[in-house]
């Protein structure tokens, strides 16, 4: 993430993507939610509307902590996570709209394309296909992982993603393309169902991604992770 200029936003970067953190998921953390280990970095436990979470973070743990050694808070108990960094105006926890522009930022410097929004639900939806794409992971697992109920159904389509690409990834190697055989010009959001154009790379109800793409859109995603991430 050679994107980010400063220790908090690569540090925010690493964690919404090791975590596939919901917004205010990630919004919402602070020095508690760090549970450091001897072995392998730390945990960071997430509080989401349907409970907490712990997701391991190997990767992340380095750039994590050059971060809380600079946390203008950090001689302070229990610190908020995300903070601004401005000197003189105060140290006060980002809001929603403040981690929306430092994506938005990372994106033009990673000179994605103005078209495409690049929030927070970019990387958690990133994050999730690669792991359901982890022979390792279980249904049961990613369900935990992302914080869905068992049984969700949501969890399933991030799979057939992941499929998907897999297939494609597949083709190309053999200079193949396939051929999208989906007819259809409008495509329902699997969270809150409201009707968009195909063409449409997140809800304009909810502003999650859409999740039944066809393999363009999911190269598409990679590209942008791969531009953040570098």
């Amino acid at each position: 993430s050679n994107v980010a200029d400063n220790a908090r936003d690569k540090a925010l970067l690493w964690v919404a993507w090791t975590t596939a953190a919901r917004p205010d998921e990630l919004r919402n953390l602070k020095f508690s939610s760090i549970k450091f280990k001897p072995n392998y970095g730390c945990d960071i436990v997430l509080k989401g509307y349907k409970g907490e979470r712990s997701i391991p973070c190997v990767e992340s743990t380095p750039i994590l902590k050059n971060w809380l050694m600079q946390h203008p808070l950090k001689d302070q108990n229990n610190y908020p996570l995300w903070v601004t960094t401005l000197a003189g105006n105060g140290v006060s926890k980002l809001s929603g709209g403040a981690i929306n522009n430092v994506f938005k930022s990372l994106a033009k410097k990673s000179k994605i394309t103005k078209k495409h929004r690049v929030t927070v639900y970019t990387v958690r939806k990133g994050r999730l296909t690669e792991w359901a794409g982890d022979p390792h992971i279980t249904l049961h697992v990613l369900n935990q992982l992302a914080g869905w109920s068992v049984g969700s159904t949501i969890s399933k389509h991030y799979i057939a993603l992941a499929q998907r690409h897999a297939k494609s990834a597949i083709l190309s190697s053999y200079g193949i393309e396939e051929v999208p055989t989906n007819g259809k010009k409008i495509i329902t959001c699997v969270y809150c169902n409201s009707i968009n154009p195909v063409s449409n790379y997140e809800c304009d109800n909810c502003h999650k991604p859409l999740l039944a793409r066809g393999n363009q859109h999911s190269i598409y995603n990679d590209e942008i992770l791969e531009k953040l991430m570098l």
